[in-house]
């Protein structure tokens, strides 16, 4: 009789402790979502590299990302000029407006007219 109420005591905590843990996924992706909502202005500004231009994508003051180089394409090479550079980064401003991936293709870059 004694090993049966131990079996449902044990049992019990098991599902508690599973909802318990659903409860916090459920409030984990809640806050991603609002940390998303709270990106602030998401702008681009061109840099200057020794080899061209680059890009760096803010998020308010903040930088996010700083691509230096053209993305997608091998080895370092840099944009030609600002208007590349600034292009690209919108492009990745706009995916990330948007929840995308804020990654390039070559495909992308070719429609942008970026000179590889």
């Amino acid at each position: 009789m004694i090993k049966k109420n131990w079996i449902y005591i044990l049992f019990a905590v098991a599902v508690i402790v599973f909802v318990i843990k659903q409860i916090s996924k459920t409030s984990n992706n809640d806050n991603k979502q609002e940390k998303r909502l709270k990106l602030g202005v998401i702008k681009v500004g061109v840099i200057s590299v020794d080899s061209g231009f680059g890009y760096i994508v803010y998020s308010d003051t903040l930088p996010m990302i700083k691509q230096p180089f053209i993305p997608a394409i091998e080895g370092d090479k840099a944009f030609i000029n600002e208007d590349q550079a600034k292009r690209t980064g919108e492009l990745v401003v706009y995916k990330i407006k948007h929840n995308l991936l804020p990654t390039v293709s070559i495909s992308e870059l070719d429609s942008l007219h970026i000179t590889r």
